[in-house]
């Protein structure tokens, strides 16, 4: 029980990070929430339900690889996260700053504590999440934020070749950084 309310806790400062700091600002920082910003400029479907159908495979390989328990908490934290996403957008809270490079570094730092505690509890939000999961399981002195940087600035890569902005793509990769330097710190010493 205790396990499963500090993973709730954690998935609202992630859907606060995306929903009221990266989404305003289309910052598509990596994972599977910065997919789902990317497509939510091409496809009528509000951002968690793009996080939410992103997630299905990968959900389906963690569980394959990593295990029942891990999956219990990965879906949970999965379709936790897409709600309160939704939720918050549908709530139409005014955008808190309007400085992108603020929203990059806020957003990252909410980021990192939401992933980070959820990953120090055994589980993950889903997404490039799973991904890490098994490349930190069978190379384990490789820095979780580390992974996540070098999979996510990928990310940002195909957010500038599609959309051509370098400021975004620029506010993406400082949100990035931000959340892969911070994350280890979080995963450390946060409750679990």
């Amino acid at each position: 029980m205790k396990r499963y309310t500090i993973i709730t806790m954690s998935c609202l400062l992630y859907a606060a990070a995306v929903a009221l700091f990266l989404e305003p600002h289309k910052l598509a920082a990596g994972g599977a929430s910065g997919l789902a910003i990317m497509l939510s400029s091409l496809i009528p479907l509000n951002t968690g339900v793009i996080i939410f159908s992103i997630n299905l495979p990968l959900l389906l390989i963690g569980t394959w690889k990593l295990g029942k328990a891990f999956a219990a908490g990965t879906v949970y934290a999965t379709v936790i996260s897409s709600a309160m996403i939704t939720a918050i957008q549908e709530m139409q809270i005014p955008v808190p700053l309007s400085d992108p490079y603020l929203s990059a570094i806020c957003g990252g730092i909410l980021q990192a504590a939401g992933l980070g505690i959820v990953f120090r509890n055994g589980a993950t939000t889903g997404g490039t999440d799973v991904v890490v999961s098994l490349i930190t399981m069978r190379y384990k002195k490789l820095r979780t934020g580390l992974v996540f940087l070098m999979i996510d600035s990928g990310i940002i890569a195909m957010s500038w070749i599609l959309n051509r902005n370098t400021q975004t793509a620029v506010c993406a990769a400082v949100t990035l950084l931000v959340c892969s330097l911070l994350m280890d710190v979080f995963i450390r010493y946060s409750p679990g």
